[in-house]
């Protein structure tokens, strides 16, 4: 049987202001509910103004993608009934996409996969549904419309991937890439990139694709995109082994077991009822236009190549972009790696610790490869915590932390984060992160 995915992924663009509207565009962690306007709540009689600065950075992405450009194109409505969806239809693109058929090459076990685009298109994103408990022990609902009409892209692969670790490979390649564009901070904590893997699994024989898909929804991690099509690929599995066709349907990812849940059946494009968006005229990107945002991804090649490197070494696209500006200290990296990789076991978090220790440095004058790789082995070495006091600080950190508690509860897997960093904090970063984060879990599911 042969794993099939496709993904999806939705980017936040980092522009001033809302897709259709003047609103700040820049409002997360803001009080909720305080950047918003008669546009973005989906008021009657208020029309929408697109945000010309987007549609040129979607053309830059889709470019940067190696995707064809439509210079012709135009806004759709795509109804649908939910919470967090005001206006109870979301303004995006279906049948004219800035951007398609373009391709990523992907870095994948020592050659290049390349990942097929079928789309990059623009729309508004949704407010920010969540649950919490109140005094009486019963669960509400709470919804946020500060994020409400932010510029978002959706990237659309083909369904050409069939391996979990090369749909996380992807994801990075996509993620460095979109980064060094300057129009996204691909924040995935935050919820500025979100990762949609649309999975199925093709039976010995059959050559066209299968006739459902089980769509996993906004996951935030890339070691969770892969842990999720893991354990779909095992669940459908076993159901073709049993005769059973897996339902069409759209998943969630629980991390406390590294498995999915349902949520809804999954809809197709009918379900949408698109219809051109009658308030917004077609939008027609110039020959000027996709050569302005052509030009700019031009200058950023060179520059691209060399954060590529540092990011496959296991530097953040924060530090590699440093390293880059550097060259004493990124000489220094790569000598260490070099001189040393073949001495330890994991060689991946080696190199990790060798950029963190490298970065850490005042200066890398005087500094040898050796004391390099003597300060990471001293990092990597076990952490002896006495596990009582580790218990008492988490006990501290969950009365203090009630919201990123509750959070966590009504599913926002970030939150766990918040909780982990404020316990690594109390104990200076002594206590082993896993260690911490099964504590967490564990106390967080009883």
């Amino acid at each position: 049987m042969k794993l099939i995915v496709g993904m999806e992924v939705h980017v936040e663009l980092n522009t001033a202001r809302k897709m259709f509207c003047s609103c700040d565009a820049r409002a997360f962690g803001e009080k909720p509910n305080t950047h918003v306007c008669p546009v973005c709540l989906g008021m009657p009689g208020a029309l929408p103004v697109p945000n010309r600065e987007a549609i040129l950075w979607t053309a830059r992405i889709a470019l940067a993608l190696n995707c064809s450009i439509n210079e012709n194109n135009y806004f759709e409505r795509k109804h649908y009934f939910y919470p967090d969806l005001p206006k109870g239809y979301q303004i995006s693109q279906y049948k004219h996409p800035i951007g398609f058929e373009g391709y990523l090459d992907v870095p994948y076990k020592g050659k290049t996969e390349r990942i097929t685009i079928e789309r990059v298109h623009l729309e508004e994103d949704t407010g920010k549904l969540s649950y919490a408990t109140d005094k009486n022990g019963a669960r509400i609902g709470k919804i946020d419309f500060n994020r409400s009409g932010v510029p978002l892209v959706e990237i659309v692969t083909h369904p050409v991937i069939h391996d979990p670790e090369l749909a996380a490979a992807y994801l990075k390649q996509l993620r460095m890439t979109i980064f060094h564009l300057g129009v996204s901070d691909v924040d995935m904590e935050k919820g500025s990139m979100r990762c949609e893997p649309n999975i199925s699994v093709r039976t010995s024989g059959q050559s066209k694709l299968p006739a459902y898909k089980v769509e996993i929804k906004n996951i935030n991690s890339f070691r969770f995109v892969k842990k999720a099509i893991e354990y779909e690929y095992t669940r459908q599995q076993h159901m073709l082994e049993k005769g059973k066709t897996p339902t069409q349907e759209t998943r969630r990812y629980v991390e406390s077991t590294s498995s999915t849940e349902p949520m809804r059946q999954k809809e197709e494009a009918r379900d949408y009822r698109y219809m051109p968006e009658p308030d917004i005229p077609p939008i027609r990107l110039t020959k000027t236009d996709i050569k302005q945002q052509q030009d700019t991804l031009d200058n950023t090649d060179t520059l691209d190549k060399k954060i590529s490197l540092f990011v496959q070494l296991g530097a953040s696209m924060q530090h590699a972009e440093f390293l880059t500006k550097h060259s004493d200290k990124a000489a220094l990296v790569t000598d260490t790696i070099a001189l040393f990789m073949h001495e330890t076991i994991d060689r991946m978090l080696f190199q990790k610790q060798v950029i963190s220790a490298v970065i850490n440095l005042a200066s890398a004058a005087g500094t040898t490869p050796q004391q390099v790789y003597e300060a990471a082995i001293a990092k990597l070495t076990p952490k002896q915590f006495d596990i009582d006091l580790l218990h008492t600080h988490i006990d501290a950190v969950l009365s203090q932390q009630a919201k990123a508690v509750q959070d966590y509860k009504a599913g926002n897997q970030s939150a766990l984060n918040v909780l982990m960093g404020a316990v690594m904090r109390i104990t200076k970063g002594q206590a082993d992160a896993n260690e911490v984060r099964q504590a967490l879990i564990k106390k967080l599911s009883s």
